[in-house]
């Protein structure tokens, strides 16, 4: 009995584990776009890598930093009130929009940010409030808590749209020591990540699978 209940418990895990999933609509890493400019650069190992483009109107001096974990960045100095990263990437065919990215700046960088999205790919709309920054720098080994999360499930707008878009936004002239935004502060950005919630497989036939296994293992295990 024992056997058969581990069975088909496992079954039954194998089946909730197999039948959703996650997917990836443009991924910036920024390893081999390797930022030398204020873009555009391609996104990396996704479904729309090829149309998917980052930028920044910052007006600063482009470099590229060990990233969060990584060797690269995108990152610029000169900041100043209202500018910003953005990322463009159409979410034809994806539902359920998240995104994730992580940042940092300089001492004399700014301090304050706010999240942005847009459904037509000219205005922007605030997400959010207006946030405080990480104030812990990147390096070659990944930290979590440089790593904000944007639920954007809510925003039916972002659903199936070939014109989405964010940005991360530079909000107020206030840098990370409390003095004005120098003009050699930095801020720069890794592994900005725009993927879909998990949803169920787009398949019957995987769940009637399922189902059969158990029921058979069940039927089995009654005429023994």
């Amino acid at each position: 009995m024992k056997n058969y209940a581990s069975a088909l418990l496992f079954v039954s895990i194998l089946c909730v584990s197999v039948s959703v999933r996650a997917d990836i609509v443009a991924n910036w890493t920024f390893e081999t776009s390797v930022p030398t400019t204020s873009g555009p650069h391609a996104a990396e190992f996704s479904a729309n890598a090829g149309s998917s483009f980052a930028s920044t109107n910052s007006g600063g001096t482009i470099s590229n930093p060990a990233g969060n974990g990584s060797n690269e960045s995108f990152s610029s100095n000169g900041w100043a009130d209202t500018e910003y990263y953005q990322f463009l990437t159409a979410t034809t065919g994806f539902n359920g929009i998240l995104v994730s990215y992580a940042q940092a700046a300089s001492s004399t960088g700014p301090a304050n940010f706010q999240f942005q999205y847009t459904t037509d790919g000219l205005a922007y709309t605030n997400f959010g409030s207006v946030y405080a920054g990480p104030t812990s720098d990147f390096t070659t080994t990944a930290n979590p808590l440089n790593v904000l999360n944007y639920d954007l499930t809510s925003i039916s707008g972002l659903n199936n749209n070939p014109n989405a878009g964010f940005r991360i936004a530079v909000s107020g002239n206030t840098a990370e020591n409390g003095s004005p935004i120098g003009s050699t502060g930095s801020f720069r950005v890794d592994d900005f990540l725009v993927q879909t919630s998990a949803v169920p497989e787009p398949t019957s036939l995987l769940l009637l699978s399922c189902s059969v296994v158990a029921i058979t293992m069940a039927s089995r295990r009654k005429r023994n």
